[in-house]
C-alpha cells in the first residue's frame, strides 16, 4: 500500500513482492506479461500474484439507495484489470485506478435458506 503524504484520501494498492535487490518478485506460478504492448517501457514485466488481489470499486449510490460496483484485479505494478478467466489475465480496465475508495460490498444472499437436519 502507498499512502500519499499530501492527500490522506490517496491510498493506492498493488500486488507486489520484492527480492533482496529491490526487484519485482513473482512466484513460479504467477501470471506474467510484457508491459510494452500496453504503452509500458520496452522489456517491462508486470504480473498478478498467484491467487490474485481483488479490488471492489463502488459506483455512485443509485436513487433507490442501492450500492453497486465491480470487482477488478490489481497487478504487481498497481495496474487494474478485469477479473481473470482461468489462467488468462483479464483485459486492462479503462478509467479505473488503484486508489482505495470508501464504499462497501453487500454479498448476495440466497432468497431461501434450507436446513438439513
Amino acid at each position: 500500500m502507498q499512502c500519499s503524504r499530501d492527500n490522506q484520501e490517496d491510498v493506492r494498492i498493488s500486488a507486489a513482492g520484492f527480492d533482496y535487490a529491490n526487484e519485482l518478485f513473482l512466484g513460479p506460478y504467477a501470471l506474467r506479461w510484457s508491459t510494452g504492448p500496453e504503452g509500458g517501457p520496452p522489456g517491462g514485466i508486470d504480473g498478478g500474484i498467484t491467487v490474485g488481489l481483488y479490488l471492489w470499486k463502488p459506483k455512485p449510490v443509485q436513487e433507490d439507495g442501492t450500492a453497486t460496483g465491480d470487482w477488478y484485479e490489481v497487478s504487481a505494478l498497481g495496474e487494474i484489470y478485469h477479473l481473470r478467466v482461468g489462467c488468462k489475465r483479464g483485459r486492462k480496465a479503462e478509467n479505473v485506478d488503484n486508489i482505495l475508495t470508501d464504499g462497501w460490498y453487500r454479498p448476495l444472499l440466497p432468497k431461501t435458506i434450507s436446513l438439513i437436519l
